[in-house]
């Protein structure tokens, strides 16, 4: 458990701002019995799972959009430069 006190409540949020022990500030989901200034006790949340999940889709189309660029690169053709594998140009032996 963690431990913080809260700076300010936002009500029609329903979050609080709380600056934990060690001065972190975070923002949870506050109770209807707080109050500015309490010190209260709370599970410090693991990343969301929306956080996650957008990274998870994020990276897919990433390498989805890479794989198709591979697809994409042009093709480089030589111009032909008139030499013969003698190594003479046209006309001149």
């Amino acid at each position: 458990m963690k431990t913080g006190i809260i700076l300010d409540i936002d009500c029609k949020e329903k979050k609080a701002l709380v600056l934990q022990t060690g001065g972190r500030y975070i923002t949870i989901k506050s109770k209807p019995h707080w109050q500015k200034g309490d010190i209260i006790s709370f599970k410090e949340r693991k990343t969301s799972m929306k956080v996650f999940y957008a990274a998870v889709v994020c990276f897919a189309f990433f390498i989805i959009g890479a794989g198709y660029m591979k697809q994409q690169e042009p093709k480089v053709v030589a111009p032909h430069m008139g030499m013969h594998q003698n190594g003479h140009g046209h006309g001149g032996h």
